[in-house]
Order: C-alpha cells, then sequence, then structure tokens
C-alpha cells in the first residue's frame, strides 16, 4: 500500500508523464491497478486542463492586486502665448515650459495618496519703441495630495471585495482539481473492472468452446462406434458453433473495453490497443455491505463535509458573497473629500541648472487645498445591473449547494443499500454455480451409463456456463459499487498541499478479498 501512495504523489506527476506509458503499456506481467492509476494521474487530459485552470485563478489574484499598485503618472508642455501691448505693432510672448509627475497609490481602504513635482519654466519678451526685454522665471512646486472616498468606494470590506472574491475562487478551483483527480482516478477503475471482467468472460467463454470441441470430438468416435445416433453429433457441432460466436462476442467485449480504459487512462488509440490484459480480479463487497446502520449514517455525514465539488461550491458562494458586497457598494453616488498641501518656490533670472540649486534660499510659498468631488450617473444602469447579476449567481451557488448536499446523500444511501443487495446476490451467484457445477458432472456420469442423452448433459453446461456469466456481473456490479462509494464519499484520494495519496479508506479496492472464476 505505501508503495503505491508513493506512485500517487502529485507532485511527481509531470515527471512521470513520459516514462508511464512505456511502463504501462510494455510490461510483460500484465496491467495491474496500480498501472492505470499511475497512468491516469500522469496524463488524463482532464487532471491537466484542469492545472491550467488553477493556474489561472492564481493570476486572477495578482490582477486584483493592480488597483493598489503604486502608478507614476507624467506629462511635459511647451506651449506659446501672445499678447498684445496696447499697440498694434507690438506684443508679448510667453513662452511656457511644464513638466510634472507624481506617483499615485490607491490604499486597500480606498483613499489615494498622490505625491508629485511640478516644474514651470517660464520666458517673456517684451517687444516695443524702445527695444525689447526678457525674462525668465522658473517654479517648482512640490505637493502632496489626498482623495478620501466618503461614500462609493470606502471601507477596506468594499475596497478589497474583488480580491477576496479571487482568492476564494482560487480555493474554488483548488477543489475543483482535486475534485478532477479524484474523478479521473474513480472512471479509471471503474474502467478497470470492466475489464477485468471482459477479460474473464472471454476466459469463461473460450472454456466453454473447448468443452464443446471436446463433446464434438468424443461424440463423433461414439458415432461412428454406433453407440449413439447421428444426431447426436449434429447437436454437439451446433453447440460449438454457438460456443465459438459467444467467444467472438467476448473477445470484442474484451478490445472496446481496453479502448476506453486507455481513453480514459489518457494514452494515444495505439497503445491502448497493445494494453495487456489485466492482472486483477474483482473485489469482493461483502465486508463494506455488513456495515451497520450508524456507520452508514457516519459515513454520509463525514462525506458531505469533504467531498472536494461540495467544498468548491461552498467557495464559489463566498466569493459571490464579495462580489455582492462590492456590486452594491456601486449603487451608491461618488462623493471625495479632496486635500493637497504643497510648496512653491521660485527663482528669476537664472539657468535652470543654477535655480534648481539655490532653490532654497529663494522665494518659497506654502499652499493648501480643501474641496469636494460629486459623480452620479442618473439612471446608474450599469450599477443595477451589476448588483443584480451578482446576487443572482450568489443565489444559483446557495441552489447549488443545497441539490448537491440533497444528491450527495441521497446517492450514499442508495450505494449503501444496493450494496446489501449485491452481497446478497453475489452469495446466492456462487450456490448457484456450484449446484451446477454439481448437477454437469452428474450429468456426465448419467451420460456415460446411458441413462441421459447428450441434449441434457448439453442444457445442464449451458446453464452453469450462464450462472458463471452471471456470477461474474454480480462481482463486477459489486466492484462498480464499491469503487464508487470510495468516490461519492470522498474517500478516494487524501490530499495534504498538493500531494494527493490514495485513501486508505480506499484500500480495500486492492486488498478486499478477490473473486476467483471458476
Amino acid at each position: 500500500m505505501s508503495a503505491l501512495c508513493t506512485l500517487l504523489v502529485f507532485g511527481t506527476l509531470s515527471a512521470a508523464r513520459n516514462a508511464s506509458a512505456d511502463t504501462t503499456l510494455r510490461s510483460e506481467r500484465g496491467l495491474a491497478l496500480r498501472d492505470v492509476i499511475r497512468a491516469t494521474l500522469a496524463q488524463q487530459a482532464t487532471i491537466a486542463l484542469g492545472r491550467e485552470q488553477f493556474n489561472q485563478s492564481d493570476a486572477a489574484i495578482t490582477l486584483t492586486r493592480a488597483d493598489f499598485d503604486w502608478t507614476v503618472e507624467s506629462s511635459l508642455n511647451h506651449g506659446a502665448d501672445y499678447r498684445p501691448t496696447g499697440s498694434s505693432t507690438f506684443y508679448d510672448r510667453i513662452l511656457t515650459t511644464t513638466f510634472d509627475t507624481r506617483l499615485v497609490k490607491k490604499s486597500e481602504y480606498g483613499f489615494s495618496l498622490e505625491p508629485g513635482v511640478q516644474l514651470t519654466r517660464t520666458m517673456s519678451d517684451t517687444t516695443s519703441d524702445n527695444g525689447g526685454a526678457s525674462e525668465t522665471t522658473t517654479a517648482l512646486r512640490v505637493s502632496f495630495n489626498l482623495v478620501v472616498p466618503l461614500l462609493q468606494g470606502s471601507g477596506k470590506t468594499v475596497v478589497t471585495a474583488r480580491e477576496a472574491a479571487a482568492r476564494y475562487d482560487y480555493e474554488a478551483t483548488r477543489q475543483e482539481l482535486l475534485h478532477s483527480i479524484s474523478q479521473a482516478v474513480y472512471e479509471s477503475i471503474a474502467a478497470y473492472w470492466n475489464y477485468v471482467a471482459a477479460a474473464e468472460r472471454l476466459q469463461l467463454a473460450i472454456a466453454a468452446e473447448q468443452r464443446a470441441g471436446s463433446v464434438v470430438a468424443n461424440t463423433v468416435s461414439l458415432v461412428n462406434a454406433d453407440e449413439v445416433p447421428q444426431a447426436e453429433q449434429i447437436n454437439a457441432q451446433a453447440n460449438q458453433l454457438e460456443k465459438k460466436i459467444s467467444r467472438e462476442r467476448a473477445e470484442l467485449s474484451v478490445l472496446e473495453a481496453r479502448q476506453q480504459l486507455g481513453l480514459l487512462m489518457g494514452i494515444t488509440a495505439e497503445e491502448s490497443s497493445v494494453l495487456p490484459l489485466p492482472t486483477g480480479k474483482l473485489p469482493i463487497v461483502g465486508p463494506v455491505a455488513a456495515q451497520s446502520s450508524r456507520e452508514k449514517q457516519q459515513q454520509i455525514i463525514t462525506a458531505a463535509g469533504r467531498r472536494n465539488d461540495l467544498l468548491a461550491l461552498m467557495q464559489r458562494l463566498k466569493s459571490a458573497e464579495k462580489l455582492v458586497i462590492a456590486a452594491r457598494d456601486t449603487l451608491d453616488p461618488k462623493l471625495d473629500l479632496l486635500s493637497g498641501i504643497g510648496y512653491d518656490g521660485y527663482q528669476s533670472g537664472a539657468s535652470l541648472q543654477r535655480s534648481l540649486q539655490t532653490f532654497e534660499t529663494r522665494q518659497q510659498y506654502p499652499d493648501w487645498s480643501v474641496g469636494l468631488r460629486f459623480s452620479y450617473p442618473l439612471e446608474n444602469s450599469r450599477a443595477r445591473g451589476s448588483y443584480a447579476i451578482a446576487s443572482s449567481q450568489r443565489m444559483q451557488s446557495s441552489i447549488k449547494i443545497r441539490e448537491m448536499q440533497r444528491g450527495i446523500e441521497t446517492s450514499l444511501r442508495t450505494i449503501l443499500q444496493s450494496m446489501q443487495n449485491v452481497a446478497r446476490e453475489i452469495e446466492t451467484a456462487d450456490q448457484t454455480v456450484e449446484s451446477y457445477q454439481k448437477a454437469v458432472s452428474n450429468e456426465r456420469e448419467k451420460y456415460l451409463m446411458g441413462e441421459s442423452t447428450l441434449f441434457d448433459l448439453l442444457f445442464t453446461q449451458d446453464k452453469l456456463e450462464s450462472a458463471q456469466l452471471m456470477r461474474t456481473d454480480t462481482h463486477l456490479n459489486g466492484a462498480l459499487l464499491l469503487t464508487r462509494l470510495q468516490f461519492e464519499s470522498a474517500g478516494m484520494l487524501t490530499c495534504q498541499g498538493e500531494a494527493c495519496d490514495l485513501n486508505p479508506d480506499a484500500a480495500i479496492l486492492l486488498s478486499a478479498p478477490q473473486h476467483e472464476a471458476k
């Protein structure tokens, strides 16, 4: 069991992907259940798709953090302004160059910080009858602005709602990935049991055809010795042809089961066609079916709380609730408090470099401002639509959770009851086969003694073969129910972080008493 668990470690899937097919397909010892599980985990496309969706949800969290990144905003402007001086001949020309840069940071509580620097260089040229004059002024402003939302966008719960929703979606995607892994393993194990049963039916069909051939040979000898009529030979040959058809149908069933198993394992059609015959045997469900009612009820309660798909829906509900908070906030108008303080300095006549170097010794003036900014769309259609959608998604998540909980409980109760029925059917089928084996032995002795006809012997032999096939089908139903029970009760895998091992509860799939075809 410990060796199998090692094979199922989630972190080794990518490393095992290239080697698993060769190990599975070229095994001379046959195909074991652990080979199927290993190949499924390494190559199943649904698991690979789930991993990519998981990575995408991780990136979605990063995307929601973009609103809180530091942002650099810069601008550079240059322009000229011509102003008349009162004479139609002369005018003033003012050249202005402005460079503005600031940092913008939105807080998780909603307010924004905007520190910035603005540099303005002004050159004035004046013309008159006495000539012209030029004057240069450099202004440097250092400011710190604060924008505080008073209604919409105020408070950490509202501002971080979308990020919180993304984190819940991330956990939901992780749970969905784990459920996809469990489901892929469950489907592959179920297909393996079908493959085992198909191989067992083929084994029975081959044995039946061989027996029919022996009967034909013996009957021909008896006909040639004039001990039985010619009609007995015709009956024996017809029976042999019937067994041949049954064997060919069994071979086709094995082929179909092999291809279906390969499809669920994630291997190619060519690789599926060369899968070896299974080495495993169908497990017996008796120990599980004998559980007490209290144990069954506890199993149902436990399963309802640990199913990965149910946990994923619960995380989706939490995400929807956060989105409702964000959408409800957009119904409010925007009312922001704008405040800022600054420090202005002026330098005249000097070069730009010298003005900056001597700025602190020149004229300096503080300033401040306070204001309000209001915004509200009169119809507010976007906000109302977003809120309606978010509320509907939350309600849908709640309904899905209730329905899944109800479905899990109903399914488990049905499975447990069915396992009790199948356990009784298995016991009856085993007894039926034993009875017909004795009947065939008796008919053979009677036939050799001349007290019975070949038809009676063949008829009884057909009854035995039908009973053997029925027993195989009954054991298959039990194996499928046992596997489904492990899946429905979240007992297929146990995961810690990204490491997944076969759940100890599922060990019964490997360690349970196994049915032997007779």
